[in-house]
């Protein structure tokens, strides 16, 4: 009987021990998750801040948005945060002048 009391706290104490070590890696992830959130914010801002004085340039040849009218298409893509040039060449292919071939 005296051997079972001393097994169950031992258990006990194990499980209190388990507890606190999960809570406390908890609270160390979380603390990572917040600095993480606000380097991100930070490098967000950053970048926003970059964009404006800097100013966006287009890589597509002037010839080439005079002759699809899409320089519209090309501003909502970039305006959106859209930098890759499969989204702007779609978004240039949907507002174009040319009918598609058939």
């Amino acid at each position: 009987m005296k051997s079972l009391l001393i097994l169950a706290t031992a258990i006990a104490l194990v499980a209190v021990a388990a507890a606190i070590g999960y809570f406390q890696q908890s609270r160390n992830l979380q603390a990572q998750l917040a600095a993480t959130t606000k380097e991100l914010q930070q490098t967000k801002s950053d970048l926003e801040r970059a964009k404006h004085e800097v100013g966006l340039t287009y890589h597509f040849h002037d010839s080439f948005i005079r002759y699809f009218g899409a320089r519209e298409a090309v501003d909502r893509a970039i305006a959106r945060g859209g930098t890759d040039p499969d989204v702007l060449v779609r978004d240039v292919a949907r507002h174009s002048k040319i009918e598609p071939i058939k």
